[in-house]
Order: C-alpha cells, then structure tokens, then sequence
C-alpha cells in the first residue's frame, strides 16, 4: 500500500467490515487542503479510540531506549516497609486496604450456596474467596453455581458435596478469585475422589509471581481418625506441588490444637489466625500458608457483617511476597545410595588429608577429604559428583514459582511448550501457505526453528534422553507446516500434551511409589520376588485397619521372659547373647507382650503409680475408713477370680 490519504468507504465494504484499501481510491495531493487534514486527524481519533499519550522517548546515553520499571523493581527500590495498621474488625465491603496494594483473601463456611452468593458474592472487595460447606448436589446444579458466580465477578473451581443416607448434601467447597485472575482446578489430578468433597485444590494467578499452588479450602471435623485421614491427604496434596500455598478453611479445631498435632511441621506451613472467635466463643476459621510466604501476611480481621450464623468471615491481608530475596547456599549434587553392578575402581588414597591434621590445618584436611570423597563417590555413581566451592544465591523468599499443572516438572513444561507451539503453527496455516503475510511467514519460520532448542532448559542427563525424541517431533511439525496438513499437526499437538500428561501423573504417584518400595511391596529390580522390609513392620492391621506397631527400646523385647517349654538352655543363651548385642536407644518393633507392657506403663504414668501415697489421717471415730488405703484396695482386687468379672 502507498503512501498517502485514503477515502473513508476503502476501509469498510456494504456490510461495515474493515477491509485493505485500494490504490485508487487515493486521494489526490491537490484535493489535500489545511482544513481536510485536520478534519481527518480528528475523526481519526474520535472513530478509534486512540490514545492521545505521547510515545515513550527516554533512553540511555548510548541512544538504547529505555524499558519501562516493573513492579516490582520500583517495590525493590523503596527498601524495607515498616508495620502496616490493620484493624483487628471490618466490612465485608471495606477496601481501604487496596490503596497500600495489598491482597486480601476471605474464608467462609456459608453452610449454602445461596448464603454465599447473597452474603458474599455479591458484596465482598477481596480477591480471593475460599468457602467451606457450599452443599452443591448433583452436576447440573454445579453448573448452576459456577454460571451464577461469574455474573457476579468470579470465576469458579467447585466441588460437589457428598449425598448423606437421608439425600442431603454434606460438604463441598468453592475456591473463586477475580475475573481478570486466571484460575485452574487440579482437584481430581491431587485428591481422591472419597475425600474431594471436603478438599479442593486450585491454582490461581494472584499475589505472587507465577500464582500460588494450591489455595485448598477444606472443612475437618476435629482430629477424628477420619479427620486425620483427610489431613494426611491434604499433606499428600501439598507435598506434590511446587511453590507457594494457603490452605484455608473451617478446621473446627483451635489453632492451638492443630499447632501441636504437628501437621504444620509435616507440611512446613504456619498458622495465620485472627485473635478473635470466628465461631461462637472459638476460634475455627483461619489459614495455614507455607513458611516462606509467611513474611507477606499483613494482618488478619473478622468481618463483623458477614450475615451468617454461627460463623463470621475470616478475611487475611496479604503484601507483595517476592519483593524479598533471601542468600541461599547452593546445594552440592546428590548421592544416590546405590552401588554399582559391577566392581568399583580402586579407591583414592587419604593419605594427604592424614598429612593435613598432622600438621593441624583443619581447614585444608577438610577440603581435602572432601574432594577426595566426591571423587570416590563419582566413581560409585558414574556421575560428575566433583566437589566445589561453596556458594551462595539470591532467590526470592517466597520459593519458586508455583505452576498451573499438578505435578509438573521440566519436561512436562518442555512438551506443554511444544503444544503450544503446534498450536500457533496450526492457526497460522488453516487458511493455507500461499496466502500467508511475510510477518506471519517470519513468525511461522520462527516457531519450527526453536522447536530444537527448548531442550536448553534440562540437565545433561535429561538433555541425552529427550533431544532425539524433540528432534523427530519437531522433523514431524515440519513436514506437516511444509504440507499445510492443520490435522497433522493437531495431531503433534495431543502427542505433546500426552507426553506432559504421563510426566505429571509419574510426579504426582511418587511419593506413593517411593512409599511401596520402601516397605517392599514393590520389587526393587525387575523380575524380583517383593519381599517386606523392617519398614513394613512397623504397620499392623487389625480390626481398625492399618495402625502404627508399637515401637520401643530393645531392652522391652528383653524384658519379656521366654516360654521355658519352647525354648531348651542353648536358644536361652542366644537371646540373651543377642540382647546384650542390641544397643539400648534403638527403636524396634515390639512384640505383643512388650507392646502391652508399654501401655500399662504409660497408665501408671498418668495414674501415678510410682509416686509415694500420702496415707490421710483418719479420725479415731472414721477408723473404718482405713480400709480405702492403696494396699486394701489391691489385696481386694485378688478376691477376682483371673479372666472373669465375678466376685467369689
């Protein structure tokens, strides 16, 4: 197209759609007079919207233009924030927190849908809503429920509650943020399907870089051995993701309980609380966050007009987390407690190291020991495990960024990538080659080209494994773009997305993998017998299922005498060899009469067996009362005949 004015109907057909103006409609220059020109700059602007903003000028003294500051850079700048005053109570509708740029997250057990659409939905300011008890039956009336939570501003990830005997709903959760935040429920990838109506499990794009994986609302019911089964799932779940998260929810237990349950330890989280009751005259509805975004919380308040009974809204303000970075040592590699299949080389000597504490440099024996070891070690594992200096790093205190996907890993990102690409390639060639723009065509050029670079990002093991198979996929896009085939190449589309798929789902069961192996249900090796190891032993499954076995010192299996009709004078001298042999602060399973006599001993610690009984002084006319003494009391206990509760 030319240089020049066009008239107004080149840039739109009968229909009113733009279309590329033609040459001849081409104004003349002699028709282009002072007051048309600026009649068209004006109704330019006025049709288009345009901004009137003067473009960016500033640049660098080398004439390079300058970028603009990111949020975080200029948080960066502004150093250390002293305390922010947040009031202990608010409105639901109070957003005075927005002008600090803060981030606020609101829990809720509404017991109903309709509470929380008409007491929360609809009137609270925070971004985040996390809600316990919505009593959503049924599929269709969950599409309900999401639909009605995006005409009110939110986008949705919902559970569905689970059907009682007498057909009411008893749990289901909500997890909504914000339209403009995206939102991702990974629900059914981490929980199982028994415990999703009291635990759901989203990813949101908020507050910190790359979101925050996950933000659970869950409802316990105390620390029933049900509950701690929805714990340790909950625990499963976090475990298994990567980067920040809140769990939020009505735990129907104090803080103080779930504090020394040591289910915060397990999770390394860090209660987040309001000092206040939140229902009735406890305190059951706060968070629990990772310990590394537990400097970003601002304050806690109780929402006085939530509009619900028993309990109040929880609403926690939280700050800008990865404007801090904390100095971190740089881990030396891993060494596998694997030895190799066939014989090892002949080990280094340590004779230098003897040399260095004979002479009394501490410093130099270690560093010597050290890399003499890593290179023992090297050899073992048939990998570079050398030693190096240490050093440290600056990461961003609140870890890593948290990914949208449940378990996903380097190479689960490098195939989501190449579908990502796929699908650029695939819009770009539906209407064929021939009509392509020469921007499009760079960009299409582009895309096939750094198909084989995307391995960069993996470690060299990774790297050997994966790049023949990138390279054939990558071979496989090109042939499709060169033959404009968008089915082909939809096609390598779903193959990279099931490669990531498969690479999420290894993530996400090996921790129960792992847990297999180690209690020898499953064979180390190949083509091995599985065979229980003492891990496996320390489980017992009785009438209430799979408990902890009892666990205790060797010397209580000592103490238990042996059945002298079973055992003759030699297997007698054995034990007692074997149990001298033992150290007495090793933890083993202990045998049933052990494991009784540990109880017994933990009552006589509560009852206090083993103090000394201050004898009351009796009064002459109360002599009959002499009887109630501790040893009256045992020599009537031996009137029981053994094994029944008669009286003789």
């Amino acid at each position: 197209m030319g240089i020049g004015y066009y008239k107004d109907d080149a840039y739109a057909d009968s229909a009113g759609c733009r279309r590329v103006p033609q040459l001849d409609n081409l104004i003349a220059i002699s028709d282009c007079t002072q007051a048309l020109l600026a009649a068209c700059a004006q109704t330019h602007i006025e049709a288009e919207g345009l901004s009137k903003r003067r473009a960016r000028r500033a640049r660098h003294p080398d004439g390079r233009r300058k970028k603009r500051s990111s949020r975080r850079s200029r948080a960066c700048k502004l150093g250390p924030i002293g305390p922010i005053a947040i009031e202990a109570t608010s409105d639901i509708g109070n957003k005075n927190w927005r002008e600090q740029g803060l981030w606020a997250i609101d829990t809720a057990n509404v017991n109903s849908w309709a509470t929380l659409e008409r007491c929360v939905l609809w009137r609270s300011r925070a971004h985040i809503v996390l809600a316990q008890e919505s009593k959503i039956l049924g599929t269709d009336r969950l599409s309900g429920a999401s639909t009605a939570a995006r005409a009110a501003g939110w986008n949705p990830a919902l559970t569905p509650a689970h059907r009682t005997a007498a057909n009411f709903g008893s749990g289901g959760n909500a997890v909504l943020v914000r339209k403009g935040s995206g939102l991702r429920d990974i629900t059914k990838q981490l929980i199982k399907e028994m415990f999703q109506h009291r635990i759901c499990v989203a990813w949101i794009d908020a507050v910190v870089k790359g979101g925050r994986d996950p933000p659970p609302a869950q409802r316990p019911r105390g620390l029933s051995q049900a509950n701690v089964a929805f714990l340790e799932q909950l625990a499963i779940a976090i475990g298994t993701l990567r980067g920040p998260w809140i769990v939020g929810g009505d735990w129907n237990i104090t803080p103080t309980t779930l504090g020394t349950s040591s289910w915060t330890r397990i999770v390394n989280g860090t209660i987040v609380a309001t000092p206040l009751v939140t229902c009735n005259n406890s305190t059951y509805d706060f968070l629990v966050v990772r310990k590394a975004l537990a400097h970003a919380v601002a304050g806690v308040q109780k929402i006085d007009d939530g509009g619900m009974n028993p309990h109040w809204v929880s609403r926690h303000i939280r700050g800008d987390a990865r404007r801090f970075a904390v100095r971190k040592l740089v881990r030396p590699p891993k060494v596998e407690g694997k030895l190799p299949a066939g014989p090892c080389n002949q080990p280094p000597s340590y004779s230098e190291v003897e040399r260095l504490c004979s002479h009394q440099q501490a410093e130099l024996a270690m560093r010597a020991l050290y890399t003499t070891a890593r290179a023992e070690w090297s050899d073992l594992a048939g990998a570079d495990l050398g030693f190096r200096d240490p050093r440290f790093t600056w990461q961003s205190a609140a870890g890593p960024t948290a990914k949208p996907w449940a378990g996903s890993t380097k190479v689960s990102v490098l195939w989501r990538s190449l579908a990502r690409k796929a699908e650029d390639c695939a819009c770009l060639i539906k209407h064929g080659l021939d009509n392509l723009l020469d921007t499009r065509r760079r960009l299409l050029a582009k895309q096939l080209s750094s198909c084989s670079r995307v391995t960069k990002s993996l470690s060299n093991t990774q790297r050997v494994s994966l790049q023949p198979q990138v390279d054939s996929w990558g071979i496989s896009l090109e042939c499709a773009v060169t033959h404009a085939s968008v089915q082909c190449t939809r096609s390598l589309t779903a193959v990279a997305d099931t490669r990531a798929k498969k690479a999420e789902a290894l993530t996400i069961s090996a921790p129960t993998s792992h847990w297999r192996q180690a209690v020898g249900a499953t064979p180390e090796f190949p083509r091995c017998t599985p065979t229980p190891t003492k891990l496996a032993f320390r489980w017992v499954k009785g009438l209430a299922g799979w408990q902890h076995s009892p666990i205790g010192s060797s010397i209580d299996n000592g103490l238990v005498p042996d059945d002298p009709d079973t055992l003759d004078d030699e297997t007698e001298v054995n034990a007692e060899v074997i149990h001298e042999g033992l150290p007495s602060a090793k933890c083993i399973p202990l045998c049933d009469q052990a494991a009784v006599q540990k109880e017994a001993n933990s009552w006589a610690v509560l009852w206090q067996c083993s103090d000394e009984c201050d004898h009351p002084d009796f009064p002459a006319e109360f002599i009959e009362l002499e009887r109630l003494y501790p040893w009256a009391i045992r020599l009537a206990a031996r009137s029981f005949p053994i094994g029944t509760g008669r009286r003789r």
